[in-house]
């Protein structure tokens, strides 16, 4: 997990949130969509609204990894995404003047997005895990002298 840049230690512990807050989203979108028979149009509902917030708030962790230029293994295909998901995420968080939005669609129409985010999610799980563990024992701040991650 070598790193090109450094978070330090309230540097990442802030993005581990935000992807926990992202993950909760997830839950409770794999929650919903579980108990549907048939999915037609998830935006209007809970499937849409959780799924939404999740990938919306995946991306902004990993505008940090891209900003930041952090190597994690498993985000190699992350810039086939990065695009698209950033349109969502704009489109999630900023109204649009049109209900169906092309930046609504635009990852939902890539190819193989679902997994690519599910991948993408779950190596960002496994990253902060790893990381988390390895550092346990030094909760008060980083590894490095200059109290980075």
């Amino acid at each position: 997990m070598s790193s090109k840049k450094k978070l330090n230690f309230e540097e990442f512990m802030a993005l581990h949130r935000h992807w926990m807050w992202a993950n909760i989203m997830r839950e409770d979108f794999e929650s919903e969509l579980a108990k549907k028979k048939v999915l037609k149009h998830p935006f209007p509902d809970r499937i849409g609204a959780y799924m939404s917030l999740w990938y919306g708030m995946l991306f902004g962790v990993l505008e940090v990894v891209k900003n930041k230029q952090i190597d994690i293994p498993g985000l190699e295909d992350m810039n086939s995404i990065y695009k698209p998901l950033k349109l969502f995420r704009n489109a999630v968080f900023h109204a649009q003047p049109k209900y169906w939005s092309p930046k609504l669609f635009e990852i939902i129409e890539h190819k193989d997005s679902v997994q690519k985010i599910r991948q993408i999610h779950g190596a960002l799980g496994e990253y902060f895990l790893k990381t988390l563990r390895s550092r346990h024992g030094n909760w008060g701040g980083g590894s490095g002298p200059d109290n980075s991650i």
